[in-house]
C-alpha cells in the first residue's frame, strides 16, 4: 500500500511523490491492528502453497513438530541401545519391578530374546508412527 506526499520541485510546483510502507523494525514495530490471525502462504509437499494458516496455527504445528522430533530422538536413541545389546554366554538377567517393590525376573535366553524382539519391534512402530505425524503436520 503507497501513499502520496507533496513535495516542492523548487519552482514553486508541488508533485505527489508516492511513497511506501517501512518494514516493522524495533523503531518502526507492526502496526496494532495487524493481528496474528492474517493468514500466511506456506508451501505444502507437493509444492502448491496452502492458504489461510495463522500465525497462531504456524506457531502450534511447530511446537507439535519440536514435541515430534524429541520424540523421534529418544526413539532412535532407545533403538540404537537396544541394537547394541547382545545375548551371549554370559548369564544374563531380566529383573521387573514395580512401584510396591513386587518384582519378577528371569534368565532364560529364549524368553529375552523374545522380550528384545518384541521391544525392538514396539519401538520401530513407534518410530513409523512418529514419522507419519511429523510428515502430516506439513500436509
Amino acid at each position: 500500500m503507497s501513499t502520496a506526499t507533496e513535495k516542492s520541485n523548487g519552482s514553486g510546483a508541488k508533485t505527489a511523490v508516492p511513497t511506501t510502507p517501512k518494514a516493522a523494525t524495533p523503531a518502526n514495530p507492526v502496526p496494532a491492528n495487524t493481528s496474528q490471525a492474517d493468514s500466511v502462504s506456506v508451501p505444502s509437499s507437493n509444492g502448491s502453497k496452502k492458504e489461510g494458516l495463522t500465525v497462531d496455527e504456524i506457531s502450534s504445528r511447530l511446537t507439535q513438530l519440536n514435541t515430534l522430533f524429541e520424540k523421534r530422538e529418544r526413539l532412535v536413541a532407545s533403538k540404537g541401545k537396544l541394537d547394541l545389546f547382545k545375548l551371549g554366554a554370559d548369564d544374563v538377567t531380566v529383573r521387573f519391578t514395580d512401584s510396591i517393590n513386587n518384582s519378577w525376573h528371569t534368565t532364560n535366553p529364549y524368553a529375552i530374546r523374545k522380550l528384545l524382539k518384541y521391544l525392538t519391534e514396539e519401538l520401530e512402530a513407534n518410530q513409523i508412527e512418529t514419522y507419519a505425524l511429523i510428515r502430516a503436520t506439513f500436509e
